[in-house]
């Protein structure tokens, strides 16, 4: 193991460690030179963390490090995450935030105004960064972020229609404490969000109405329950126009949005999948099966870092981290829903603004 490096001024020392093992070495002069640190014997596969830590400097910067160098038997073998050569710098965006993973749920035949789906982060899965989104549809989504040490939200997003002869998505109304606006970059559309200080280890769960108003639009509307208030919280309903639809194509993911944060892991578990038809009528059905979508990075083993599948009886998913204790399958996989007690929710008693 090696650096190349230079020193403004003075002379700095260097640890590099590595599998347990560290080196220690002085270097100095302002002009690049190769150091050679050590041997470390590798007796198994998986991710390596290399760290390279400044101990002390007699000048103003410790060093400039251009280059890792790696050598020995072992070298021939290792697997680089790579970003594609013609746009390397935004492709390393996306290497650094890591892969995105998918559900998507089976729904049974028939029309279903409603979506009811549960999420719980463990303690310990939840750095800067995550996007835990529960309630995927056709239009939209709806889940929780964690957006730095002292702020969290509840998101709840439509995007607009293909044809925008007739305009946007429209915010019909909102809840108490929700604010409302518009979002551009993958897609644009209208979305609407709170802060919540959700708690790891608490069951929050999701519920997302979906029915056409007869005039040529279709209504969003969206609530979020959490346990540790004990009621649902209403979050909005849009009107997206030149849109006749129910909820299709159910889904989840879980994603990193912050590329200084892709070196954490996190996990979600996903609980079943609800449907129902109308307010008043019918029974909740759930989804059959969930299929685990790995992204196109996962897929080609850029970042190996992700899993999904059943685990103590729920689906789960998680990514990130750089764990090499297991890596998910590489194509879409379907797994049979784990069997969960039915949701009781007054739907009638909703809160709507």
């Amino acid at each position: 193991m090696g650096i190349r490096a230079k020193v403004a001024s003075g002379t700095s020392s260097i640890k590099l460690s590595i599998n347990g093992q560290s080196f220690t070495k002085s270097v100095s002069g302002n002009t690049e030179a190769d150091y050679y640190f050590g041997t470390v014997t590798i007796t198994d596969t998986g991710y390596l963390k290399l760290d390279i830590q400044g101990m002390s400097r007699s000048g103003s910067t410790v060093a400039d490090v251009t280059a890792v160098m790696i050598g020995g038997d072992a070298a021939s073998s290792l697997v680089y995450a790579s970003a594609p050569s013609s746009t390397p710098g935004a492709g390393y965006y996306w290497v650094r935030r890591g892969c995105s993973l998918n559900l998507s749920y089976t729904k049974p035949s028939g029309n279903f105004q409603w979506m009811y789906h549960t999420v719980t982060v463990p303690a310990g899965y939840d750095p800067i960064g995550s996007y835990f989104m529960s309630n995927g549809f056709s239009g939209g989504y709806m889940g929780m972020q964690v957006n730095s040490a002292t702020e969290r939200r509840v998101l709840f997003s439509v995007w607009n229609p293909s044809d925008m002869s007739n305009g946007g998505v429209v915010l019909v109304s909102k809840g108490a404490g929700v604010d409302g606006g518009s979002f551009s970059g993958e897609g644009t559309g209208a979305n609407a969000k709170f802060n919540a200080m959700w708690l790891p280890g608490n069951k929050y769960g999701f519920l997302t109405k979906i029915v056409p108003d007869g005039a040529g639009n279709t209504l969003y509307s969206a609530w979020f329950y959490a346990p540790e208030v004990g009621a649902w919280k209403f979050i909005a309903t849009f009107k997206r126009p030149l849109t006749t639809s129910y909820v299709s194509s159910p889904g989840s993911f879980l994603e990193n949005f912050n590329p200084e944060q892709g070196f954490l892991q996190r996990k979600a578990y996903y609980g079943n999948c609800w449907f129902k038809s109308s307010d008043t009528s019918g029974s909740w059905i759930s989804a059959t099966s969930a299929t685990f979508i790995p992204d196109g990075m996962a897929k080609a083993g850029t970042r190996q870092d992700y899993q999904g599948g059943i685990e103590n009886g729920k689906f789960f998913m998680r990514h990130d981290g750089y764990f090499s204790d297991g890596y998910g399958p590489g194509s879409n996989t379907s797994f049979q829903m784990p069997v969960e007690p039915a949701p009781i929710i007054n739907l009638s008693a909703l809160p709507s603004e």
